[in-house]
C-alpha cells in the first residue's frame, strides 16, 4: 500500500531551460511507501516517482510540459540503479546510462534511428 502526496514545484525556468525545483515537502510515515508527483506552475505533471523512508525508491519518470516522457530513472534507497533512459522530442531514446550502488558504470549515446553513437565508462 502507498500513500498519493502533492509537491508543489515553485519555480521553472523558462521553457527552453532546464526545470528548477527550488523547494518542496513531504510526509509520509517510517516504512511506508509515498507517491510523489511533482507539478509545473501550470498544473502538468513535471515528475513521478516513490519515496520510502525519505529516500527515492523504484521508477522515477520526468516529463515535458507536454505530457512526453523525457527521462526514467531508478533508484534503490536512495541510489542511483539500473538502466535509465532519456528520449530526444520525438520519443526516440537518446542516452542509456547504467547505474549500480549510486555508481555509473556506462553512458551510451544514439542517433534518430536508434544506433549507438558512443558509449564511455566509468
Amino acid at each position: 500500500m502507498y500513500t498519493s502526496m502533492l509537491v508543489l514545484l515553485l519555480h521553472v525556468t523558462t521553457p527552453t531551460a532546464s526545470t528548477e525545483l527550488l523547494a518542496g515537502s513531504y510526509h509520509a510515515l517510517p516504512g511506508e511507501l509515498t507517491e510523489v508527483v511533482l507539478y509545473y506552475p501550470g498544473g502538468e505533471v513535471l515528475q513521478r516517482g516513490y519515496m520510502l523512508d525519505g529516500e527515492k525508491t523504484g521508477e522515477w519518470i520526468t516529463y515535458a510540459i507536454n505530457g512526453d516522457v523525457t527521462a526514467k530513472a531508478y533508484y534503490e534507497a536512495g541510489e542511483k540503479t539500473g538502466v535509465w533512459k532519456v528520449f530526444d522530442e520525438e520519443g526516440n531514446i537518446a542516452y542509456k546510462i547504467k547505474y549500480r550502488d549510486g555508481k555509473k558504470l556506462w553512458a551510451r549515446s544514439f542517433d534518430d534511428d536508434g544506433n549507438q553513437t558512443a558509449m564511455t565508462y566509468k
